[in-house]
């Protein structure tokens, strides 16, 4: 599998843009590798590891989606404080386009790809284990969490505080209208709005990353 995607890419990219393109492939293929690691290390029975390597395989996407989607407000506080952390490496470190994608939370499949594809290491370790704990989560129905939204708002409220005067004014406009907002203004806003969040205390700082992924 390693190989044959990188012949593919070989074989058609561009020389300018071939050193790139290797180097998503590269990553991409790492985060697979990382996920199958995490079904083997985190799955409770055979049945739930055979059910999870299947779906990862077959392509499902709109399966595996839906299970970490569910499963995300099923996590622990750690988790989910984790998951902000790395939600603030991710924008950091993805192009505009993407980071306002992902931001709104309105990412397509090649976009979210290319956006944990920029994970190294460690980092790039923890995602998949988030992703898979969470399709965990909702296979065994864990019990579902959640924040009120005024909980939610005055977390909000608390990171928003903490930035310069002319910070804090743009963001409130910016939140005030975030799906239109342009590129440059939501991917700003989701960069800041997820570092601030992991700078709160608690526990507000658990309260934002829950209610960060509630639906």
């Amino acid at each position: 599998m390693r190989m044959r995607a990188l012949a593919l890419v070989l074989g058609t990219c561009v020389v300018a843009a071939c050193g790139d393109a290797v180097r998503i492939v590269k990553r991409t293929i790492a985060l697979q590798e990382a996920f199958f690691r995490q079904i083997d290390k985190r799955s409770p029975t055979p049945e739930i590891r055979d059910q999870l390597k299947n779906l990862a395989r077959s392509g499902a996407g709109d399966s595996v989606q839906l299970l970490v989607a569910q499963g995300l407000v099923r996590l622990d506080d750690s988790s989910l404080v984790r998951r902000m952390e790395l939600m603030s490496v991710m924008l950091d470190l993805s192009d505009e386009p993407i980071c306002a994608a992902v931001s709104r939370g309105t990412p397509g499949s090649g976009q979210m790809t290319l956006a944990m594809a920029t994970f190294e290491a460690a980092d790039l370790e923890d995602w998949a284990a988030l992703l898979i704990e969470a399709q965990i989560a909702t296979l065994e129905q864990r019990p579902v969490r959640s924040v009120s939204q005024e909980v939610l708002a005055n977390s909000i409220k608390g990171a928003i505080a903490a930035l310069p005067d002319s910070e804090e004014t743009r963001m409130t406009a910016i939140l005030t209208r975030f799906q239109a907002a342009s590129d440059g203004d939501a991917c700003w806003a989701g960069r800041v709005l997820f570092r601030q969040g992991g700078a709160l205390p608690e526990p507000a700082r658990s309260q934002m990353a829950l209610g960060l992924v509630q639906p």
